[in-house]
């Protein structure tokens, strides 16, 4: 564990560091942008069949317009 600890405090082993923790961070932001995405697309899509069954609910029964 001491040697472990040793080759962290290199600057061959800072640099390993910080390379995981760039990796770690890019794989974390790919995974939000990925899933955020899924979520917005869910959201749009269910956006849509909305209006399709306002617009066929507004058919079947149209209101009747008065003249103001």
């Amino acid at each position: 564990m001491n040697s472990f600890v040793d080759y962290l405090n290199t600057p061959k082993g800072i640099n390993n560091t910080i390379f995981i923790i760039i990796l770690v961070g890019a794989f974390n932001a790919i995974l939000l942008n990925f899933f955020v995405y899924k979520r917005f697309d869910k959201a749009v899509e269910e956006h849509k069949k909305r209006k399709i069954q306002k617009e066929k609910i507004n058919r079947l029964s149209p209101k009747k317009l008065r003249d103001k």
